[in-house]
């Protein structure tokens, strides 16, 4: 037996990497990589693999690790604060995909208990698949993968309850199934208020005396030694072993020991998450899905299409941006693992057949397959369905169930704008701009189409109207034709240069400002009528560099002009050497300096002078440019200002001379004796 496990292993090991190599050739994801393997590898392929057993251990194991990982990397705080999109989030895209997976199912002639079971298995999404390509990404952190992250929550936590309704479902479930769903609702919270006891008091103790050690060995045994342990024992409580690793990683994440976890823990999941991949590819059956392919596909599509709008609806309806809504629906289009368990529980109580078994499955690989290309062109796909009338929809949907947001401001207010500014978008930079307009007392009126902002602006007193600017009855509503200068501060490039058609439709005289992402898309949108464009990657560092120049005090009016220069040449200065030309910044200045010097630090005799008497630019090229006695600071210092003991000297001159002037400081005598 143990040769047996060293020969699959090394065959998983072997064929993975022959595929990795060639999927990362052709620039495919390594995910679809393992699941091909695993396919390959399986009893209808190759077989290659005679005990699947022993794959799917390793796969559980990986599993565990990766939610291990993610509970380290989302701590109590932070789950805290993302509740209400677990739970109501959550809630609303797990109900809204049974409801529709059902009614559709059963509309196609499947019993009502087989439809409940479909809308199951398709509500649930891939929480190992997602996660790792948000992290592959780097969205893991960004809004859409907090939202997503949260749904992904709960999920995990419904899935239970799912399968211990299955056997009643099959008629097998006898009549102890609600005192069971009880008592997991009991367990459930004793295991949540022992993980909270075990995070804030004997976790960080234990660690105390392990970190005391200086051991690695000992602190990785102990990290997994939590890992496994707490997954184990809710497993055995009837909950799930990937909450439980999820748990132990919220343990972890409260001491001041979860970056050095993160990195000892992280070689071991990406070896055995590898045959999560394959043990998934290893049960499809390859003859079943050769010849049902086109049924196969069109069944994935649809699958996903329902995944997406449920995913999408939820965050709708829980207050979250069009934007933030798509791309996190687009993110759950996928069907998980869980998925897979729920399935194989169904087929055991013979609620489904074989054949359904392997539509499911082939369908599920499909969707997990096509799942890295959606993710990894995300923003790609949101800026398509941004040409559709996908997003109006979805905001007609946020302003029937949310009525109060779509009113506008005051009719007699819009009507009497004029000579106004218009801002699209009540993010970072639009509130800024609006703040500072206020400020200035310029006319404004803001378009936002996030309800939530929406209720901000108006809170803090903006006009603001509910709607998409992309279209023209919003743009006349806030009468662009009549204003001087119109900001569009969003982040959707396809959704500005949409807007800047539209505005220019409307108007050729509007100065027309763009807040943009990138230098290279300048251009476009100045094609398109922009009349500047401010990209966000240059500006910091345009502020940072007018600092150091004036540091070196340069004169103003040459910071001005190489200002002026890098932007009017599409901050030619900032790209790289070979492709700008060199600057004309005269920086042969002096080592200028600015000192202060306090009198009665001074050796004797400086104290009742006249400042004519003082003698520092005579002996130190020093010039005294300030006075500070007490409270009051003197700045215009007339020839017979006489010096008290307790002022302090502000005097510019170079490092050397200052230096000279500290030097004499510490000397003893009289001030102001020539040498």
């Amino acid at each position: 037996m143990e040769l047996n496990i060293f020969r699959e292993f090394v065959v998983v090991l072997g064929v993975s990497t022959l595929l990795i190599l060639l999927f990362q050739r052709i620039k495919m994801p390594s995910i679809i990589g393992f699941l091909v393997a695993g396919m390959l590898m399986g009893p209808t392929g190759l077989r290659l693999i005679s005990d699947i057993e022993q794959i799917e251990i390793l796969s559980e194991i990986g599993l565990v690790l990766l939610l291990f990982l993610i509970g380290i990397e989302f701590n109590l705080k932070t789950l805290s604060a993302i509740k209400s999109t677990v739970f109501i989030g959550g809630g609303l895209q797990v109900l809204l995909s049974v409801v529709l997976g059902g009614i559709i199912s059963y509309i196609y002639g499947y019993s009502a208990n087989v439809s409940l079971l479909i809308g199951f298995m398709i509500s649930l999404s891939s929480t190992a698949v997602v996660i790792k390509l948000l992290q592959i990404h780097g969205r893991i952190n960004n809004p859409e993968g907090r939202n997503t992250l949260a749904i992904l929550i709960f999920q995990d936590l419904i899935a239970v309850p799912m399968m211990l309704l299955i056997p009643v479902m099959a008629g097998n479930g006898g009549g102890n199934t609600w005192q069971l769903l009880g008592l997991l609702v009991l367990k459930t919270l004793v295991v949540l208020i022992l993980v909270y006891l075990a995070a804030r008091y004997i976790f960080p103790a234990i660690m105390y005396q392990v970190a005391a050690t200086k051991s690695q060995e000992l602190f990785i045994i102990v990290i997994l030694l939590t890992c496994f342990a707490i997954a184990w024992l809710t497993n055995e409580a009837g909950l799930s072993l990937a909450l439980g690793a999820f748990l132990a990683g919220l343990v972890i994440s409260e001491s001041e020991y979860s970056h050095q976890a993160v990195a000892n823990v992280l070689p071991f999941r990406e070896v055995f998450m590898s045959f999560f991949f394959i043990s998934i590819g290893l049960l499809v059956d390859l003859k079943f899905l050769f010849q049902n392919l086109h049924w196969i596909v069109v069944l994935a599509l649809a699958v996903m299409f329902i995944k997406f709008i449920t995913g999408a609806s939820a965050l709708i309806i829980n207050g979250k941006s069009t934007r933030l809504a798509i791309i996190t629906g687009l993110a759950l289009a996928q069907v998980g693992e869980f998925s897979f368990v729920l399935a194989k529980t169904a087929i055991d109580q013979k609620l489904i057949t074989a054949g359904m078994y392997q539509y499911f499955l082939a369908v599920s690989i499909v969707t997990m397959i096509i799942a890295p290309f959606i993710i990894g062109r995300i923003d790609t796909i949101c800026d398509l369905l941004g040409q559709t009338n996908v997003p109006v929809i979805l905001s007609k949907f946020n302003t029937i169930i949310r009525p109060g947001q779509n009113e506008d401001i005051e009719g007699a207010s819009v009507d009497a704008l004029e000579d106004h500014l218009v801002i699209i978008g009540y993010g970072i930079n639009g509130k800024n701009v609006s703040r500072a307009a206020r400020y200035s007392g310029i006319p404004h009126v803001v378009i936002e189409m996030d309800g939530r902002l929406v209720r901000e602006a108006k809170e803090e007193g903006v006009p603001v109207l509910f709607g998409d600017a992309i279209h023209s009855e919003i743009l006349n509503s806030a009468h662009v034709e009549k204003a001087r200068v119109a900001v569009i501060a969003i982040s959707d490039l396809a959704a500005t240069k949409r807007i800047i058609s539209a505005i220019r439709l409307l108007s050729q005289s509007i100065y027309l400002i763009v807040r943009t992402r990138y230098v290279r898309e300048i251009e476009e949108l100045i094609a398109l009528g922009a009349d500047e464009v401010i990209p966000e990657e240059f500006e910091t560092s345009i502020e940072i560099f007018s600092r150091v120049l004036h540091k070196y005090l340069v004169p103003m009016h040459q910071i001005s002009d190489v200002i002026t220069r890098i932007r009017s040449t599409h901050y030619e200065l900032f790209r790289p050497i070979e492709a700008r030309s060199s600057s004309s910044v005269d920086l042969n200045i002096p080592d200028l300096s600015v000192a202060a010097v306090q009198v009665s630090k001074l050796s004797a005799g400086l104290s009742g002078k006249k400042v004519s008497e003082s003698r520092l630019r005579q002996d130190y090229n020093l010039n005294l440019i300030a006075i500070r006695r007490g409270s009051e600071f003197i700045q215009e210092i007339k020839p017979d200002e006489k010096i008290q003991k307790d002022d302090v000297l502000y005097v510019v001159g170079t490092y050397d001379n200052i230096a000279a002037l500290y030097r004499r400081v510490s000397d003893t005598g009289p001030w102001g004796v020539d040498e």
